[in-house]
């Protein structure tokens, strides 16, 4: 009985890992490196493909056959061929890394002709860039000085030649330059009269004088500066004008500035 005792004792208290014999150590290194090449084995094609997807990106983002040489411009006529590349600034850039909208947004901001600008890329570096430019509409003068606008009142050049069939003397003389905008009511109550004036009043102005306080005044014949002011109401004007003009004639006065800004009353002088 003293024995079965002893044996269940020993039993339960012999040790419960095995004591490590020389050479265990190795092969366990041994089955380490086993395995980890397995899993090397098995992942090999991933570990390739990253590889090639570097080696593929570094190739498409430095590689010269990538670089913007030179962007075609079309569309633009006031605007030269350099002054649009400037702006746009792609020369030497990976195509891969060029963003239409910031290049867009360059354009227009630093070159206020542009009404609209199209950015169409394509491999391997071609870059070509298509620009709307506001449409000249007026001539509009500062002292010595001729400047194209265009009908949205934007400022689009500068010209030696009187080209354009409505011309605005700015007798203010106050300072313009390219992509400034000027007064649009202005440019709006010049053509409705530049149009209007012979078929309503029966008289033409060959060109319109504009000022801040007095607003458009139209040179007509014979010798008559006739202050319309601003846009509202002009149909009435003229139509007053003409009265007045009839009236002078019939009774041979002799005027100089006719006043038609305050609505249905007329001063002259």
């Amino acid at each position: 009985m003293r024995k079965q005792v002893i044996k269940r004792h020993s039993r339960f208290n012999r040790p419960k890992t095995r004591l490590l014999l020389p050479g265990d150590a190795g092969f366990r290194r041994r089955n380490y490196t086993k395995r980890l090449l397995v899993w090397l084995r098995q992942r090999s094609l991933y570990f390739l493909l990253l590889a090639l997807l570097v080696w593929l990106g570094h190739f498409l983002l430095t590689s010269p056959r990538f670089q913007v040489q030179e962007a075609k411009i079309i569309g633009n006529k006031m605007l030269s061929v350099e002054q649009v590349a400037e702006a746009a600034a792609v020369r030497d850039k990976n195509i891969f890394l060029i963003s239409q909208k910031t290049i867009g947004q360059a354009l227009l901001g630093n070159l206020r002709t542009l009404k609209s600008v199209n950015i169409h890329s394509a491999l391997p570096n071609q870059v070509t860039i298509e620009v709307t430019e506001w449409q000249p509409a007026y001539i509009w003068k500062v002292g010595q000085n001729l400047y194209v606008v265009s009908r949205e009142g934007i400022v689009v050049g500068t010209t030696a030649t009187l080209g354009l069939p409505i011309g605005i003397v700015d007798v203010d003389g106050e300072p313009v330059k390219i992509g400034d905008q000027v007064d649009r009511e202005a440019l709006a109550t010049a053509e409705i009269l530049f149009n209007r004036l012979p078929t309503v009043s029966g008289v033409t102005a060959k060109y319109f004088e504009y000022s801040h306080t007095q607003g458009i005044i139209a040179p007509i014949e014979p010798g008559i500066r006739v202050c319309f002011g601003r846009q509202g109401d002009l149909e009435s004007k003229m139509l007053l004008l003409k009265s007045i003009l009839d009236k002078a004639k019939q009774d041979n006065l002799k005027m100089q500035f006719i006043d038609l800004r305050f609505k249905g009353q007329a001063y002259f002088r």
